[in-house]
């Protein structure tokens, strides 16, 4: 059994929520884990989950936020599935962060810029996750910026490096 649970995502400046991020968890021997695998969740299974859990939220936010490894993003039964998620829960935004796994060698940059252009054309927008964390440099992403919504960056490489407060103040 999967779920989603929420974080909350804040307006640093206004200090009001605009949306939430959904982390997706697995049921397994009496308590809530990660999944070893995300590609072996179904479309099917994710798409209900999005629905239902960002239909009870849609009032309070605009936008909802969850993440594809770079095989789900690329995977044409998940951008349908999505496609018709987006509609059903308009005028709330779906974010797909984009992340990346080591099941994702071999997937090539043309794939997901192609895949980007059509969840565009259909309201959903995409983030770069973890941009400077393993493959994820500037550098590998670098062509895909003038196609993504947003780029995230890991707090935790800006505290390995000590700029974690000078980068809190921007």
């Amino acid at each position: 059994m999967y779920r989603y649970f929420i974080q909350p995502q804040l307006n640093k400046f206004t200090k009001s929520l605009f949306g939430y991020e959904f982390l997706i968890r697995k049921f397994d021997d009496q308590h809530w884990i990660l999944p070893e695998d995300f590609n072996a969740i179904l479309v099917d299974v994710q798409a209900v989950l999005l629905q239902q859990t960002a239909g009870k939220l849609a009032l309070k936010i605009s936008s909802v936020s969850f993440n594809l490894n770079r095989t789900q993003f690329i995977n044409p039964e998940m951008a349908d599935a999505l496609a018709k998620v987006q509609l059903a829960l308009y005028p709330v935004r779906l974010i797909v962060e984009v992340t990346e796994e080591p099941t994702d060698k071999g997937i090539s940059k043309a794939q997901v810029a192609a895949e980007v252009s059509y969840y565009d054309q259909h309201g959903i927008q995409i983030s770069l996750d973890d941009v400077g964390s393993g493959n994820n440099t500037l550098a590998n992403v670098e062509s895909f910026l003038p196609l993504v919504h947003e780029i995230k960056f890991a707090m935790q490489n800006f505290r390995r490096e000590g700029r974690a407060a000078r980068s809190q103040n921007s």
